[in-house]
C-alpha cells in the first residue's frame, strides 16, 4: 500500500470511532461527505507537489481556499 492510502486509512478508522461514539442518526452522509473532502486535499496535494503550507522548490502552485 501506499503511504496516502494508509494515511486515509487511519482518517477513515478514526472517523468512524467519532460517529460510532456519537451516534449519529445521518452517519452515512456525514462519512460520505468527509471522504470526498479528504479525497479533494490529496488529490490538491500531489497536483501541487506540496502539503499545505509547505515550503518547496517543486511546488507547482497555491492553495487560495476550496469550497
Amino acid at each position: 500500500m501506499s503511504h496516502i492510502d494508509d494515511i486515509l486509512r487511519g482518517k477513515l478508522e478514526q472517523q468512524l470511532k467519532r460517529i460510532r461514539e456519537t451516534g449519529e442518526k445521518d452517519w452515512l452522509r456525514e462519512l460520505v461527505e468527509w471522504l470526498i473532502q479528504e479525497l479533494l486535499k490529496l488529490e490538491v496535494t500531489q497536483f501541487i507537489g506540496a502539503e499545505p503550507h509547505e515550503r518547496s522548490e517543486e511546488r507547482k502552485g497555491y492553495r487560495n481556499g476550496y469550497r
